[in-house]
């Protein structure tokens, strides 16, 4: 789909998987998040 924003190739989605976790442990609050919440990812 065009509006799709996750990569669908393994290594851009490795890609993609690592910046977004990176950006939300350093922005749990703003995020509404507590860091047992990444622990899944």
């Amino acid at each position: 789909m065009a509006n799709d924003y996750i990569p669908r190739g393994d290594a851009d989605f490795n890609g993609w998987l690592a910046n977004f976790v990176t950006y939300a442990n350093a922005n749990l609050v703003n995020l509404g998040l507590v860091a047992g919440d990444m622990r899944a990812i």
